[in-house]
């Protein structure tokens, strides 16, 4: 770890009064001491990176929070904690996509260097990740609509038409099930800006 003391000082914040409620509201129900661990990871990351870095949807969406608590985020978080300024950059539009892509996974190598695992896939996804649950729900939309025509066209309950719905609709159904996150808060972190990334990097000002 490149700066063990600014992680000590980031581990040992307190997030304002209200903040759980208000990670609720925007969505953060389940999972929010992972949700702001890993927030605070990304924190860091910004701070010892030369370049750069993309959150996940889901840290993203923390950081979003924590910057609506305007006096303890700068007066305490970035002045006392952090001693700088982090601000936080907005997408530039679909042009950006790529880039932004790019500094999502320079992120994800970053964060295995200086934390010495690879970060949990219900906060930060790879586009492996999304694909299969992608592919699970088409499969089982595959069943549904051939069910659909079995029943409008007549088919019996013992037609293999109808079979074969029920087997598509519930083997697309457990195999994307399979690849969900395991709580229903990292349900929209996947790829904010497209392709994996948050909606903004991260600058540090003096």
């Amino acid at each position: 770890m490149q700066n063990p003391d600014l992680w000590a000082r980031i581990e040992r914040y307190d997030f304002p009064k209200g903040f759980a409620e208000k990670l609720t509201e925007a969505g953060i129900g389940w999972g929010q001491k992972t949700a702001c661990a890993e927030y605070r990871r990304f924190v860091y990351l910004i701070l010892v990176s030369d370049a750069p870095l993309t959150p996940s949807v889901i840290v993203d969406a923390v950081w979003h929070v924590h910057l609506s608590f305007t006096r303890d985020y700068w007066t305490t978080f970035c002045a006392k904690v952090l001693k700088q300024d982090l601000h936080h950059d907005p997408c530039d539009g679909p042009a950006s996509l790529p880039i932004y892509d790019r500094q999502y996974l320079a992120t994800l190598r970053l964060y295995e260097q200086e934390f010495g695992a690879p970060p949990p896939s219900r906060i930060w996804p790879t586009k492996l990740f999304w694909r299969r649950v992608i592919k699970g729900g088409l499969v089982a939309a595959l069943g549904t609509v051939l069910g659909v025509w079995a029943v409008m066209t007549g088919q019996d309950g013992s037609s293999w038409s109808v079979g074969l719905a029920l087997f598509l609709i519930i083997g697309g159904g457990v195999y994307a099930a399979l690849n969900l996150p395991k709580d229903s808060s990292s349900a929209n972190s996947g790829a904010g800006c497209g392709g994996g990334a948050g909606c903004g990097g991260g600058g540090c000002g003096g």
